[in-house]
């Protein structure tokens, strides 16, 4: 029998793979600009939460497993494999190894009830067992029975939703906000998971489709969970979610009709309601109500005010009704206007405003699902939502949210990280940073110009430069794109706008070894040049080539170990030339795991030349039509077995799979 109990240290490893070839923030090969699903695949590959393969592939139609969901959780809530990572918090590195002791003995028994149970996700899953996103009556889910012949189950979109609301920390107020239909084919959904789905709906995280059909048991594909998994994590970043168990009903509060409580913010709940979240005197606790997004609120004389004008800590009397078991607020009357500048509450910290409602800086990217991203004038950068009431003007005409743009100046009203109203100037070149030198580290081109990242010494912010700016670069007028990273500038202001930049950079060579490849935009290679390993960024318009082949090439069309020249202008790659390519790379090692299937194998190798290490695991993908040698004959992959010893030939370091194995004992 191939399929044997793991290695301990196998297990440790967790998901270390061959290819280790970085390509964080790049754009996948097969998944186009207008994919519906590319923000969010792009936006987790950017966290390291999803990765392409060697060649830029995601694959995002394939359909996947719960151990490969768990996977994605786990890292999309802070997983980190403890044996691997560095300058990880010790206390949470405790916190990770406890959790997995912990439930150890749980994982056991189901790889003991299911021979095809995968071990190489214990740890993950066992992490978000821990954190409560998953229940054990969840992992029978894991593996499916027919026919005496086990399978690993693929996840359904109702699974992935019950798990979403888990990690939101909306578990109660889903269960006490249902009302039955939601969806056309509600029947269709297990009545367990009805409310999570019918609360995915109410935040816009599940749009039904033209019929009212949610199509619950649709597979969870690479692209569905990516996008599921990453509107999620923009809802928390954006300070939304909240872990409180109160609910907006169900028996969980006790106020009654007329009580005064302190408002502390809103909360966009749907496009017809909020959440309104209160404090009764005396009590910490935070209570959320519903209420309409037409209701008008009163102001002390009486005076009818839209919701959006209350602000926090403001005392108010407010009656409610139960409607459909959940807590309508029916009337808001201001009684005292408390501590009105206070944002202790706020989810994104201090401000810095220019007074305790007002966030004065520029829009560091498009508005994306409400989420709003603003650099202040300390070169922080703050993240608001956008509220459902939000009224927007540019250059003084109203318009939504989508007519605004990175580089925009904007001068947003803040009532507890929930921005009600905004007013933004285009293309002014509007700054609010303090820093007037540093070194350019990052760039991007935005409307009308480029954001830049400048940074002197322990300072960094991000600034924005307009095309009219006047650039000197080494004493010579230059145009904006001249701009190299590495670049030292200084910066001349007309009131608060950029008029003028002098750089200086200076051209060098470099020798050396790739030792990683990050296909983002901008590309970037790590080299190793003998004496130091640097990463070097290249331009929009660098050439690549290769010497060998007398041909210009991409950056994709790179391998890890070629040995390369660089023309630099400061910190930024001009030319690159292929010097050198890899010889084929092998691997000498013994087989510790065969899966079930045979399209991969676990295997103990002498050395890593990608990681320097000895003695370490890794996970060989073995294709069908992969030629495997043994006793001079081609044989079946059905042939590899544990304890094998093998030759391993890569024809590059970060191929995927290998171009042969030789079974040398």
């Amino acid at each position: 029998m191939k399929f044997r109990k793991f290695n301990k240290s196998l297990l440790a490893l967790g998901l270390a793979t061959l290819y280790t070839v970085s390509t964080f923030a790049a754009v996948a090969t097969d998944v186009p600009a207008n994919h519906w699903a590319y923000t969010a695949i792009t936006d987790l590959e950017n966290k390291g939460i999803v990765t392409y393969n060697s060649k830029g592939q995601f694959f995002p139609n394939n359909q996947m497993t719960y151990f490969e969901v768990a996977d994605i959780l786990a890292k999309a809530t802070g997983y980190v494999n403890v044996e691997i990572a560095t300058n990880i918090d010790e206390t949470f590195k405790n916190q990770i190894i406890n959790n997995y002791n912990n439930q150890k003995s749980t994982l056991a028994s189901y790889a003991t009830k299911y021979s095809t149970w995968d071990k190489l996700y214990d740890q993950q899953v066992a992490y978000i067992l821990g954190r409560g996103f998953i229940s054990k009556t969840d992992l029978d889910k894991f593996i499916t029975k027919a026919n005496n012949k086990e399978t690993k189950a693929i996840m359904t979109k109702q699974d992935l939703a019950v798990y979403i609301v888990r990690i939101l920390g909306k578990e109660k107020t889903a269960q006490a906000d249902y009302v039955a239909g939601a969806f056309k084919d509600e029947s269709l959904i297990s009545a367990t998971n009805r409310p999570y789905m019918a609360y995915l709906k109410s935040i816009g995280m599940i749009t039904p489709d033209a019929k009212g059909n949610s199509n619950p048991n649709t597979p969870v594909t690479k692209a569905l969970c990516a996008k599921m998994v990453s509107d999620a994590l923009k809802i928390k970043e954006a300070g939304t979610d909240n872990n409180s168990n109160s609910g907006t009903n169900g028996g969980q509060t006790n106020t009654t009709a007329g009580e005064t409580v302190t408002f502390k913010k809103m909360m966009s709940k749907n496009t017809s309601e909020q959440y309104i979240a209160v404090q009764k005197e005396g009590d910490s606790k935070t209570i959320y109500y519903t209420v309409k997004n037409t209701l008008k609120a009163k102001d002390e004389a009486g005076n009818e005010i839209s919701l959006s004008s209350l602000t926090a800590e403001q005392k108010i009397t407010v009656t409610y009704e139960l409607t459909n078991n959940i807590e309508y607020v029916t009337s808001i009357k201001v009684v005292g206007n408390g501590n009105s500048n206070s944002n202790s509450n706020s989810n994104s910290g201090s401000d810095t405003t220019v007074n305790a409602s007002t966030v004065t800086g520029t829009l560091l990217e498009k508005v994306s699902n409400g989420i709003v991203r603003i650099s202040l004038s300390d070169g922080q950068t703050r993240t608001y939502i956008l509220d459902s009431n939000c009224t927007i003007t540019l250059n003084g005409v109203t318009a939504d949210s989508s007519a605004l743009n990175a580089g925009d100046t904007v001068v947003v009203s803040v009532a507890n990280a929930t921005i009600t109203k905004v007013q933004a100037t285009k293309g002014t070149g509007s700054i609010v940073s303090t820093l007037s030198s540093g070194e350019i580290t990052a760039k991007q081109v935005v409307l009308d110009g480029y954001n830049v990242t400048l940074k002197q010494g322990t300072s960094e912010a991000t600034i924005f430069i307009p095309e009219k700016a006047t650039i000197k670069r080494n004493n010579k007028i230059k145009n904006l794109e001249d701009l190299r990273i590495g670049d030292q500038i200084s910066l001349t202001k007309t009131g608060t706008t950029i008029s003028a930049v002098t750089a200086t950079g200076e051209q060098s060579n470099v020798t050396g070894m790739i030792k990683e490849i990050h296909l983002a935009q901008p590309g970037r290679v790590v080299v190793n040049t003998g004496k130091e390993t640097v990463t070097y960024t290249l331009g929009t318009e660098t050439e690549i080539y290769d010497i060998n082949s007398r041909k210009y090439i991409n950056l994709r069309d790179l391998h890890l170990g070629q040995e390369i020249e660089l023309l630099l202008e400061s910190k930024e790659v001009v030319s690159l030339d292929v010097v050198k390519s890899t010889s084929a790379v092998n691997y000498k090692g013994i087989i510790k795991n065969v899966s079930r299937g045979s399209d991969y194998i676990d295997v103990l190798v002498d050395y890593d030349p990608i990681s320097g290490q000895t003695q370490i695991y890794k996970r060989i993908e073995v294709p069908n039509s992969l030629s495997i040698i043994n006793n001079n004959k081609e044989v079946n992959r059905n042939t590899l077995d544990i304890g094998m010893e093998v030759v391993i030939t890569y024809k590059y370091l970060d191929d995927s799979s290998p171009e042969k194995i030789l079974i040398i004992g």
